[in-house]
């Protein structure tokens, strides 16, 4: 699923209707058709079992509420378009009808004509708002039932809080909202979410779906917008592909459909060095478990051989929980010449290196991380541990040189940080970063010329070039300990045996369906043991048959 900013899909719309002739009446009404069928599966699924359908002899009331921009346009079509399936609708008018742009102004004249039911309260002062549309829920709930309410309110430009009767209607939709009956949709956004960043802006409106126009939006992939939208459907208006293509995409969203035949079945023919070398730099004394957990993702992501190079006493640990993994030592808690010699001469020899988990952030450690980017590794991850050690550089130009040493190729090295790690890497606190993920994620990818996985509720992955995903899968029972170090094994895995088959795939790619699989996971343990009994082995333990219903 292609994503967009407000402002692409303004740019999509105005050269629909400018340079290739689409009458903006047109885009409007393929936007309120599609508007009508999100609207009654939503409320079949709700309400089917619990009241008969409507019909000539049993209408059911649906609220809309319509602002003064073209939104409400779309809500006054999807009036008229309503009471053709045999619903009562009642229009609530929050703007002056006078104010209405020309499309919207027509499909206001039109419900009019046809005697729709209609409520003028853009003379109503706000603070009268809420009781005004009780007094409306109440009459239509005397006559049948009140089955929705439709927000129509304020679209994907909004940019500041609604005001006066705006923020009342807004309030008045989510006490309707925790009822939990009727239903609310929202039409193109939930008014007074930001389609850009996804934050809210004084209050928005909670739907139980959505029907965007055109592309969604980036705001509607991460949270809170992504919760507050429900059920999100892309509905199609008539955007020719050419234009769209014209004005370019935000990103894209990382989700089944996506995501499904991204990888390719092994040929029987294979052998374990086709399948990936991969070195995982983890582990220490008091963290033998960030080791073990990596190379879990790494094994059951297709790793064809696994080394852990870790501290000395480790070892035996790692070789008596996991027998499928070497290890060696290669990590010291001060700088040692024997581990940094070792990690030099594997270096050509691998496939992919992950470093971070466990390791710690000593001298040792950062020694160790230096080491790995003046080597010869085709693809090295860095987190936990060695994404603090990193941030104590003064620049990040060795990250650079190493990622990108041909700026037209791709890069090398993948930076996976939580929000922390994120705020320590950029410098800022962790506010800034929550506040603006999309933009700090972007801001890394650019300085270190390595892709950025930062790992939120709607993981961003951001490249070097601007290109973003945004990751769909995944859940509340991830937010337990040591699933970010599968996440280390399962990307390095996967970056490995790309590069040991000279498969002809976009490393971007690779990292996110990594990702994408990995949060698969994280659904698939929730669903089988409750996501707060889960634990990041849980999560291991599933990817095999991710992959396998990927393939």
């Amino acid at each position: 699923m292609k994503l967009v900013t407000p402002e692409q899909m303004r740019e999509m719309d105005r050269r629909t209707i400018e340079d290739v002739g689409l009458p903006g009446m047109l885009l409007m009404e393929r936007a309120a058709l599609g508007a009508v069928r999100v609207a009654l599966r939503t409320i079949e699924d709700a309400v089917g079992s619990r009241i008969a359908p409507a019909s000539a002899s049993r209408p059911r009331s649906i609220g809309i509420l319509c602002g003064g921009g073209n939104n409400g346009g779309d809500g006054f079509a999807m009036a008229r378009l309503l009471a053709e399936h045999h619903y009562t609708p009642a229009i609530v008018l929050l703007s002056p009808a006078a104010s209405l742009p020309p499309d919207a102004a027509l499909n206001l004249q039109i419900a009019q004509t046809l005697g729709l039911e209609l409520h003028d309260l853009s003379a109503v002062a706000p603070e009268d708002i809420h009781a005004r549309l009780e007094q409306i829920r109440d009459a239509h709930l005397l006559k049948g039932d009140l089955v929705a309410w439709c927000d129509a309110l304020l679209g994907t430009g909004l940019d500041r809080a609604p005001q006066g009767r705006y923020a009342q209607a807004v309030a008045f939709l989510n006490a309707e909202y925790a009822r939990d009956y009727p239903r609310i949709i929202a039409v193109d956004i939930p008014t007074g979410l930001n389609a850009a960043t996804g934050q809210v802006l004084g209050e928005a409106v909670q739907a139980h779906a959505t029907a965007t126009f055109g592309c969604a939006k980036i705001g509607q992939m991460l949270y809170p917008g992504r919760a507050l939208c429900g059920a999100l459907e892309v509905v199609e208006i008539g955007i020719p592909p050419t234009i769209a293509d014209q004005v370019g995409y935000a990103g894209c969203a990382l989700n089944a459909g996506w995501a499904k035949h991204r990888i390719a079945p092994r040929p029987r023919d294979t052998h374990k060095g086709l399948s990936g070398k991969v070195l995982l730099l983890a582990g220490s004394e008091d963290t033998t478990g960030a080791a073990l957990l990596a190379a879990r993702g790494a094994l059951r992501s297709g790793a064809g051989l696994l080394t852990v190079g870790t501290h000395a006493d480790v070892i035996p640990r790692i070789a008596q929980a996991i027998p499928d993994a070497m290890a060696t030592r290669m990590l010291a808690h001060v700088p040692d010449g024997n581990c940094e010699e070792r990690l030099r001469e594997r270096s050509e020899m691998l496939d992919a290196i992950g470093i971070g988990p466990g390791i710690g952030t000593s001298d040792g450690s950062m020694q160790q991380l230096n080491a790995l980017l003046d080597s010869e590794a085709p693809y090295v991850v860095i987190d936990a541990d060695a994404l603090t050690v990193l941030a104590k550089a003064s620049d990040y130009e060795h990250v650079r040189a190493f990622s990108l040493p041909d700026p037209a190729g791709q890069p090398r090295v993948v930076l996976t940080p939580h929000p922390a790690e994120m705020a320590r890497l950029s410098r800022c606190r962790m506010s800034d970063i929550l506040a603006a993920p999309v933009q700090k994620a972007q801001e890394l990818a650019q300085i270190t010329g390595a892709i950025v996985v930062l790992k939120l509720a709607s993981t961003i992955v951001a490249a070097p070039d601007g290109e973003l995903a945004f990751n769909q899968s995944g859940g509340p029972g991830m937010a337990t300990g040591g699933t970010g170090d599968v996440l280390t094994g399962v990307i390095t895995a996967r970056l490995a045996e790309t590069h040991a088959t000279g498969a002809a795939t976009r490393i971007f790619d690779v990292v996110c369906l990594a990702v994408y699989a990995h949060g698969l996971a994280g659904e698939r343990a929730a669903a089988e043991l409750g996501v707060r009994g889960m634990s990041a082995a849980d999560l291991a333990l599933q990817l095999p048959r991710v992959w396998k219903d990927l393939e």
